[in-house]
């Protein structure tokens, strides 16, 4: 059985982790893209802004609609509003997911796009989640392929800069 609780902290440390990351991104970096057809850096960046609460969003109302608005809104997040998009999205997770206790978590059943049918708290943990741990782990590699230094483990799997090495 899965908590509200256990998924909103999940999902809010997940989004720490990706405001720690996006805090090393400077601007030149934007632009960085691996191919033609994949995502430059701020797209990916403007992606994670709501991709954690677009899919909760889902879960919780079993429709779609709200993903086309959700994608335009996103346009107009810079490296510079990106922190606060970050916090807008955990905030409207919250707000989503206000009415639904741990009962209903574990026996509300949500219809997932790709036709499989979950209780609310597999689905959100299936993709609001893995959603945002999936994008940080690309976003982590776009800015080591984008010649960013100093990350480490550390940046990537707990939000934080590694400390400095002991002095023999």
């Amino acid at each position: 059985m899965v908590s509200k609780v256990e998924i909103l902290s999940s999902i809010s440390d997940e989004i720490k982790i990706i405001k720690h990351l996006a805090s090393k991104i400077k601007a030149e970096h934007l632009g960085y893209q691996p191919s033609d057809k994949q995502r430059t850096m701020l797209q990916l960046l403007q992606y994670l802004t709501y991709c954690g609460m677009g899919s909760a969003t889902t879960v919780v109302t079993g429709t779609r609609d709200h993903g086309k608005k959700m994608n335009e809104d996103s346009t107009k997040d810079t490296l510079n509003n990106f922190s606060a998009a970050m916090d807008d999205q955990m905030k409207h997770i919250v707000d989503i997911l206000k009415d639904l206790d741990d009962h209903a978590l574990n026996e509300k059943d949500s219809s997932q796009p790709w036709g499989v049918t979950q209780k609310a708290g597999a689905a959100l943990i299936n993709k609001s989640l893995k959603f945002l741990v999936g994008y940080r782990m690309q976003l982590f590699l776009y800015m080591k392929a984008a010649g960013i230094t100093g990350l480490a483990t550390s940046n990537c799997w707990l939000g934080v800069d590694a400390p400095p090495p002991q002095a023999k």
